[in-house]
């Protein structure tokens, strides 16, 4: 059975011959329990039965403009926050169909994903799952590419369990999940729940992929080397499929490639270096769903050349570990940032390993970090990011080598309920904690120690900002104090300032190192921050 609505046709049309590399799963009914499946990561979900307010509902989900019926949602009196909405869907005629609009979930070519529906109702449906790029025209937010359809299921009074098994294809370009659902007759209605879209993969197979993170000159091609391991040692031969997903899918390459591995499980990939900008690829197994992602940078040849005349200078002998505390600057862009930059580098220029630990969280301040390390359970974000779970208590497991700290912007900026005259964390206690985290850092660790100035964060984009930020980042009298501030704990403890303000703001175009917002890093920014770290190591000769 086919949609009729001219838009659907075409989608609904393709899910057979697609089948090739989308494997539809005929639906199972279950009861109305939804459980995470073990081997599984949730990427996207939604709960209709605990939402209050239409008006949530609509901005994300509607119904298709050529298709006739209603759809309200059924809110229960009182006050108890346990009593369950009913999202109702009424059709009027033999088709309607009810879509996620503005999704943003992206799914990477050759993942297995697994769609559950919790349903209830009368009437016959059909539960899909479109694969693609959204359609700003019409109808609005549509995607217009492949898409993966269960087969259609006649609805009890009793809630059921609908599931959609399928593989995204390898695109040239990010694809985006819209979950639909199209009833089959008129006089229909149904009482949708939630869903929950999971991506899975056998836990035993891994990627391994050399380098983690590539940078490479605009020669126009670059290798990779990847392996597939199986309970860590190399898995039988297969094929794997690399991919790209761009910041830009206007420029994103045009390369889908296929590669046989050899005994070992290893093949190298050979990608497109042709022009400045940082890609993200997707390596994937099809046959399992595992998958590996990772960014390449291309640089202009000139910069290569910067980067290859700092880091000549630098030679390390010994195996490397490195604990990096931040916050956004440094927790955001994971895998292409200043920190897996600086990583690509050391790597080239050591005979031993160098690995590294980016503890770093969004919205940290120096005391958040240090009550982290002090296992306070109330801490900010205390249980969420794995990296901590072997710092807290300040065990730091792994011992590091080095330790680089970049923290300070949090705390600098200036709060709305103070009228933008007081910091979120006054300088006093600022000191104090800062200096308390330094000296634990030293005597548990022993390691050399980094202090980074903060960024010059683009104040006068912050200042028009303060409205939507509800703060004032980077005010620069308050930044001033606050550096030197960090400068004189690391002269204080022994630590090793590295001034990263003074040589962004002199550099030719500061706004062109940021983001939208004036205060997170672009690509160009995390490029910066990685080579001036690589020129005050170079300046200090080999690893102690």
């Amino acid at each position: 059975m086919c949609l009729l609505l001219p838009t659907f046709v075409r989608l609904v049309f393709l899910a057979a011959v697609l089948a090739a590399f989308i494997g539809l799963a005929s639906p199972s009914l279950l009861m109305a329990e939804m459980p995470d499946p073990p081997g599984a990561e949730l990427v996207a979900w939604t709960e209709f039965d605990r939402q209050r307010n239409m008006g949530a509902i609509t901005k994300y989900w509607t119904l298709h403009p050529e298709s006739g019926g209603t759809m309200e949602l059924v809110v229960p009196p009182g006050n108890d926050i346990h009593a369950k909405s009913s999202l109702v869907i009424r059709s009027t005629e033999p088709r309607l169909v009810f879509y996620q609009k503005a999704s943003r979930t992206e799914l990477r070519g050759g993942g297995h994903y697994r769609l559950l529906v919790r349903l209830r109702g009368k009437g016959q449906v059909r539960v899909g799952c479109g694969v693609g790029v959204p359609n700003s025209t019409d109808p609005p937010g549509l995607v217009a590419s492949t898409t993966a359809v269960a087969q259609p299921v006649r609805l009890k009074e009793e809630e059921q369990l609908v599931e959609l098994k399928f593989t995204a294809a390898p695109r040239e370009g990010p694809a985006i999940a819209q979950v639909w659902l199209e009833i089959a007759e008129g006089g229909a209605e149904v009482i949708v729940s939630g869903f929950r879209l999971y991506r899975q993969w056998d836990p035993r197979l891994r990627i391994k992929v050399s380098p983690e993170h590539l940078m490479a000159p605009m020669v126009g091609k670059a290798a990779v080397t990847v392996q597939l391991l199986q309970d860590g040692k190399p898995a039988p031969a297969r094929r794997l499929v690399l991919s790209p997903v761009s910041d830009n899918p206007k420029t994103a390459p045009a390369a889908i490639c296929e590669m046989a591995l050899d005994t070992s499980a290893t093949g190298v990939f050979h990608i497109p270096a042709s022009v400045d900008q940082r890609v993200g690829w997707t390596v994937a197994d099809p046959e399992s769903g595992s998958l590996r992602n990772f960014y390449a940078d291309v640089l202009p040849r000139d910069l290569w050349e910067r980067y290859e005349q700092v880091a000549a200078k630098i030679e390390l002998d010994k195996p490397l570990h490195i604990l990096v505390l931040g916050d956004s600057l440094t927790d955001m862009q994971r895998g292409g940032n200043w920190v897996d930059k600086l990583s690509f580098w050391l790597s080239l220029r050591s005979k031993a390993s160098v690995t590294v630990t980016n503890a770093a969280i969004g919205g940290d301040t120096i005391s958040r970090v240090w009550n982290r390390l002090n296992g306070r359970i109330s801490a900010y974000e205390s249980d969420r990011y794995p990296e901590w779970k072997d710092l807290r208590y300040g065990k730091f497991t792994p011992k590091p080598d080095w330790v680089f700290v970049f923290v300070g912007h949090n705390d600098s900026k200036l709060t709305a309920a103070s009228g933008y005259t007081q910091s979120f964390v006054p300088i006093e206690q600022f000191e104090k904690d800062y200096a308390a985290l330094l000296n634990i850092v030293k005597e548990r660790t022993h390691a050399r120690i980094f202090v980074l100035s903060c960024a010059a964060t683009q104040h006068q984009i912050t200042k028009a900002r303060v409205t939507q930020n509800k703060n004032y980042f980077g005010e620069p009298k308050t930044m001033a104090r606050y550096n030197e501030t960090i400068a004189h704990l690391a002269k204080q403890s022994g630590a090793e300032y590295v001034d990263i303000f003074t040589p962004m703001t002199a550099a030719p175009n500061p706004r062109d190192l940021f983001g939208y917002d004036g205060i997170h890093l672009n690509n160009a920014g995390n490029r910066f921050v990685a080579l001036e770290l690589l020129r005050f190591l170079s300046s200090t000769g080999r690893q102690p």
